[in-house]
């Protein structure tokens, strides 16, 4: 057909075949009986067969080179970790008639074959000692010594059973010895048997012991922090319960104090700041509902009590005998015509700035006379502004800061 290919593979017979059928059905004429009759379907899968040949062959190409690569991995290994040709080992003394190696020491050659003895382990022909064993040997040793050492301790508090047999020490060893647990289960009574016989006594041969009938038990005793408190608390229960009486006591009666030092403090401080004069003259005070609600929280019954025992107490606590309270100092402060309280207000004036002492006290004590309040004091004010150039409104204001 003229055809060229750029390919630098040849085309396989298949491929050919089908280029020219496809040739053959794209581009024959249609008025061509002879293409009509040698027209062919061609399915759309068959141009995926070449690419899935070619998978097919690259996944068993790689499947080869992993296996390939494993087999020489596992001869390698074997190579350098298995033992090599096995030899023929005499039972006995070697014969001329028998064609056999003489049996090494620490072995046992029975059959041609050759068996390490316990604590040893075949190293190519030879047996040379097994360290591992040892080394676990000295771990169950130095657990199991704990062990008793804490069944002693719970004896001592709670008298348990502080006493073990072999088969109990087996059992705790499989149990909490990471070591041992590793172990096959001849190896792991070799290890068992060389920590009696050699760990157990030459570490702790002080410590443990062991006895012909297969008993350990530990003369050390190694106590559990709740044993030791369980001791303490029975050793010491008198000493700390009386201890804690006495705090009791003593952290009871302060609070008491204390309470009673703040019920004083506050209960005179609110009989001086409600003690007052009434519009008529009369003398006003806290009474007892106000102090239970408002300063203490007690009931009335226990205010009223707590009160007149004040009263009784402190000369300046002053009551009406229905339940009023007030402070007689207040009084005295309130009324300055008497000696006491007139001192007081000169000396609280002379504190305010005031210059005329005696036109203060003259205008508190007109105090309760309306028509000297309204005229004598604001024209004695005036004459005394006058005379010493004060602002007048600020000196009608303390005038009348003074009578209030």
């Amino acid at each position: 057909n003229g055809k060229i290919h750029f390919s630098g593979r040849p085309p396989s017979r298949s491929s050919a075949l089908s280029s020219a059928s496809v040739d053959k059905t794209l581009f024959a004429s249609p008025e061509d009986d002879g293409a009509k009759s040698r027209r062919v379907t061609i399915s759309p899968l068959s141009y995926l067969r070449p690419l899935k040949e070619a998978q097919t062959r690259r996944r068993f190409s790689k499947v080869n080179t992993v296996l390939g690569i494993f087999l020489l991995v596992a001869a390698m290994a074997a190579y350098w970790y298995l033992p090599g040709p096995r030899l023929r080992y005499c039972d006995g003394p070697p014969s001329s008639g028998v064609d056999c190696e003489p049996c090494p020491a620490n072995a046992v050659c029975q059959g041609y074959t050759m068996k390490c003895n316990p604590l040893f382990k075949r190293d190519g022909d030879v047996c040379v000692r097994d360290d591992h064993l040892y080394m676990v040997s000295h771990h169950m040793a130095a657990s199991l010594a704990d062990h008793l050492a804490d069944r002693r301790g719970d004896h001592e508090c709670y008298k348990t059973r502080y006493q073990l047999d072999a088969a109990e020490a087996k059992r705790y060893l499989r149990e909490r010895c990471w070591e041992a647990r590793r172990l096959g289960k001849a190896d792991f009574e070799t290890a068992f048997n060389l920590m009696l016989s050699e760990s157990l006594p030459n570490e702790y041969g002080s410590q443990v012991v062991y006895t012909t009938g297969g008993t350990l038990w530990s003369l050390k005793s190694s106590k559990r922090l709740s044993c030791r408190i369980t001791e303490a608390v029975e050793m010491w229960w008198k000493a700390v319960f009386l201890v804690g009486v006495l705090v009791l006591f003593t952290a009871w009666r302060f609070k008491r104090w204390s309470d009673r030092r703040w019920a004083r403090r506050s209960a005179l401080q609110a009989v001086t700041a409600c003690t007052r004069l009434g519009s008529d003259g009369s003398i006003r005070g806290v009474r007892v509902h106000d102090l239970a609600t408002e300063v203490l929280g007690w009931s009335e019954k226990r205010v009223r009590g707590y009160m007149d025992q004040l009263s009784k107490e402190e000369a300046d606590v002053q009551s009406s005998g229905d339940g009023e309270y007030w402070s007689d100092a207040a009084v005295k402060k309130l009324i300055p015509n008497q000696e006491e309280g007139q001192r007081d207000y000169t000396r609280y004036a002379t504190r305010k700035g005031y210059v005329n002492t005696t036109l203060d006290a003259f205008a508190v004590s007109s105090s309760n006379h309306t028509f000297g309040v309204i005229w004598v004091v604001p024209i004695a004010i005036l004459v005394e502004v006058a005379r010493t150039g004060q602002d007048p409104a600020q000196r009608l204001s303390d005038g009348f800061h003074a009578l209030n």
